[in-house]
């Protein structure tokens, strides 16, 4: 009777494949061949020497292992990290919209406590934050509960790709890849923070670079709606690629912010900074999701340079500083350079307190003149 492997664990499945490959290596023919000829069949002696010799000849029979499930849809496994806050998730969202309208499924896996509420809605398995110790004893254990859920997606599902989002492949994914090489191995990676490490980048078939694209922000599709008012509402973002929201420069801004006017500050709430670090401004949280950056009131950004906040600011106009570290390539940071001389934005590279200072203030200290084409 045929085993049903869709009810294997990984390690199971695994286990079945190293075991129809050692049945088909000439080292087991051979010593199956001598024990066969030896003490099963000892009539069978005579002709051992001609059956050597066949053994070189002969081709080993296919070791079936059904690996894969052809029923359904076309899936796509989505794979989003914690180490870059929830902007792994973010983009899971919006690859999930542009898959879907090609007809394809897509099952999320997600590692993040706000990927999970940007993801909430999507078919979704749930793994904790690999770095939080209060909720992981193991890597090891971890990355074996990673390769299980892997596992079941992918004998449960046609899936055809597994993307991974995230600025290292975990084990439990480079372990599903070889389990299951038909799986088409894809590492999204922002174009601000493309993979040096070669020897993690070919346990991939392909590395997908997603360009820090965004709008003229001189000619926004979807302006700004707003007066020439004072406080301003500033968004700042700076962080929000980060799993707790520390970032470079990000103390700096916020003593800018603090002495520069009674201004309402708006932040994402997986920034760890307390309210009490901006008083007595008065301060808004939101949830991780990026759809209010498309209709909120706001006059003023600084953030990474990250293509899902930017998409948004460009879009509506907003006047944005732009805070970029070491990751960022040279020939993005010429892009932005080249663009902040005909738009309103500022591109500040490793910045020191003096220089996010110079920065921030002709948006702070002065009054933003909305665009003209704003009644």
């Amino acid at each position: 009777m045929k085993k049903d492997r869709s009810n294997f664990s990984a390690t199971e499945y695994s286990a079945q494949r190293e075991l129809a490959r050692i049945r088909n290596t000439f080292s087991f023919r051979f010593g199956l061949l001598v024990t066969e000829s030896f003490v099963r069949k000892p009539w069978l002696i005579p002709l051992f020497p001609f059956r050597v010799i066949g053994l070189f000849f002969s081709k080993p029979g296919p070791q079936q292992i059904e690996y894969k499930n052809k029923s359904g849809p076309e899936t796509f496994i989505l794979f989003s990290t914690s180490e870059e806050g929830p902007s792994s998730a973010v983009r899971a969202l919006k690859r999930t919209a542009y898959l879907g309208k090609k007809g394809i499924k897509v099952v999320h896996i997600n590692s993040s406590r706000q990927g999970g509420r940007i993801l909430e809605e999507q078919p979704l398995f749930t793994l904790p934050d690999p770095k939080n110790r209060a909720a992981v004893k193991s890597t090891a254990e971890w990355n074996e509960t990673c390769l299980n859920f892997l596992h079941h997606i992918v004998m449960s599902n046609n899936v055809t790709t597994v993307e991974f989002d995230g600025p290292y492949p975990y084990r439990g994914v480079l372990n599903l890849m070889k389990i299951h090489p038909h799986l088409k191995a894809v590492w999204r990676r922002l174009e601000t923070k493309i993979p040096t490490n070669k020897s993690h980048i070919e346990h991939f078939d392909a590395l997908d670079v997603i360009e820090l694209e965004f709008s003229d922000f001189s000619k926004p599709k979807r302006p700004i709606m707003f007066g020439n008012e004072e406080p301003k509402s500033i968004f700042m973002g700076l962080g929000y690629d980060h799993r707790e929201g520390n970032a470079k420069g990000r103390n700096y801004v916020l003593q800018q912010l603090k002495q520069k006017g009674n201004h309402h500050v708006i932040m994402f709430d997986h920034l760890q900074i307390s309210n009490k670090a901006l008083s007595p401004l008065p301060v808004t949280r939101w949830d991780s999701s990026i759809s209010k950056l498309f209709s909120e009131n706001i006059q003023f950004a600084i953030v990474p340079p990250n293509p899902m906040l930017l998409e948004p600011l460009s879009m509506r106009g907003i006047p944005t500083v732009i805070i970029c570290d070491d990751s960022v390539p040279t020939e993005t940071l010429t892009k932005l350079r080249k663009q902040s001389l005909t738009q309103p934005i500022s591109v500040l590279m490793n910045p020191d307190a003096e220089e996010i200072r110079v920065g921030l203030a002709p948006f702070l200290e002065e009054r933003i003149k909305p665009p003209n084409f704003i009644h």
